[in-house]
């Protein structure tokens, strides 16, 4: 009787959710959770239409309710299209999940339900504060204050602080995450509104840097540094080596979830177009700025800090602990020695080549014996050689970055 009951209140539900929506699809849905009721062990989503509040049913897979994406990316009234577009292909890179959002949804929806971070794009914040009211941004607040991340980058951060200053312009915004000013723009690097490269010092201690060179090339384009009151705790990731060294990446923590402010743009790619912008494609950009996203995201989402993809190179053939004979593999040698009799084709995979492959360079020793400029890199090895030597490739990317691989073998070629 109950499992009848049950069926029947679903049906019922169903078939509301139907007649209001005849001429839309579940495309048009939400596809996180908004609250969860259960019958009978049933866990049913309801997902809160965007434009009228109308309510549509949606089951997961595994039949329960669970955060739909991980990233919440605004893109609404004030936001740089540029910003949201890189960043959302640099989450792609990541692997992380993402959802456009606007100043509708902050304000209304239950963002700590849904999402376990918000990104705050460069643009304009003032008109963030015109379009974000009182319970958007404790919408906000609750996000980050239950344990998500806020990040901020240029108008993302401003809006963030209490205090903007703006030229000779000063603003108090609602939001509050930071307690003190955000002051800009920074001149002295370069007058509003152009942009440039410009140098950051890494702080090394803090585990955001873990894997960072001391210094940074960033994009500036009118972004802050940032100066807490009295009672604002902040550690300090990264500060402008050509405005007196005053912070210019900072974070801290906000009740159980975390804030990074970036005063510059490391989601833009200058010279690359993984970005999928053509923003300051004219400047030259040593290296890219995605590692360093890369494990700020690790640290602000709380998930232990990974090494990001880089550059990387294997040799592949000869196959450590082998035997070979004129090239051919022939059997596993318990002694973890690779032996070759005769000829070897040396064989190297490249991989996480985020800027393209150049080439690669196949040594014995230290002496180059063959540039390789396209895949497969490879090159067959036929010259007198009797006993010990070393393998070595290294892989160039078209930055010039370089990743190698080396190899000890005992060979016994008396060809040529």
């Amino acid at each position: 009787m109950k499992r009848m009951f049950v069926i029947g209140i679903i049906a019922l539900l169903f078939t509301l959710g139907v007649s209001v929506m005849q001429d839309d699809t579940f495309e048009t849905l939400r596809k996180t959770k908004i609250s969860t009721i259960t019958f009978e062990g049933v866990n049913t989503c309801y997902m809160d239409r965007i434009d009228d509040n109308r309510d549509g049913l949606i089951y997961n897979e595994d039949g329960g309710c669970r955060k739909g994406v991980q990233v919440a990316v605004y893109s609404g009234p004030g936001s740089w299209n540029d910003g949201v577009v890189a960043f959302k292909h640099f989450l792609n890179w990541k692997g992380i999940t993402w959802e456009e959002i606007n100043d509708w949804n902050i304000n209304h929806r239950n963002l700590s339900a849904l999402y376990d971070a918000l990104y705050m794009p460069g643009g304009r914040p003032d008109i963030y504060e015109k379009y974000i009211n009182d319970s958007g941004n404790q919408h906000i607040r609750e996000l980050v204050g239950r344990g998500g991340a806020y990040i901020g980058i240029c108008a993302g951060a401003y809006y963030a602080a209490s205090t903007m200053h703006f030229d000779e312009w000063t603003f108090e915004f609602s939001l509050k995450l930071f307690n003190g000013t955000a002051y800009g723009p920074l001149n002295p690097i370069v007058p509003w509104d152009e942009y440039t490269m410009t140098q950051l010092n890494m702080v090394a201690d803090h585990p955001i840097n873990e894997y960072e060179p001391p210094v940074e090339e960033m994009l500036y384009y009118g972004g802050p540094a940032f100066y807490p009151n009295q009672d604002q705790n902040m550690e300090i990731i990264a500060t402008w080596d050509a405005y007196y060294d005053d912070p210019a990446i900072i974070s801290f923590q906000f009740g159980e979830g975390r804030v990074i402010l970036i005063g510059s743009h490391p989601e833009i790619e200058e010279d690359s177009d993984r970005d999928e912008t053509d923003c300051a494609q004219e400047l030259e950009d040593n290296g890219s700025d995605w590692n360093f996203l890369w494990v700020a995201l690790d640290w602000a989402m709380g998930w232990n800090i990974s090494k990001p993809p880089s550059l990387e190179v294997d040799i592949v053939k000869p196959q450590f602990g082998y035997l070979y004979l004129m090239d051919r593999q022939i059997l596993s040698l318990q002694e973890g020695k690779t032996v070759v009799l005769g000829r070897i084709t040396v064989k190297a995979d490249v991989s996480n080549a985020t800027y393209g492959i150049e080439k690669a360079d196949f040594f014995i020793g230290n002496q180059l014996k063959y540039i390789d400029n396209e895949e497969p890199y490879e090159w067959l090895w036929d010259e007198f050689a009797i006993g010990k030597h070393e393998i070595k490739v290294i892989a160039y990317d078209n930055k010039g970055n370089t990743a190698s691989d080396e190899m000890k073998i005992i060979v016994f070629n008396i060809g040529g």
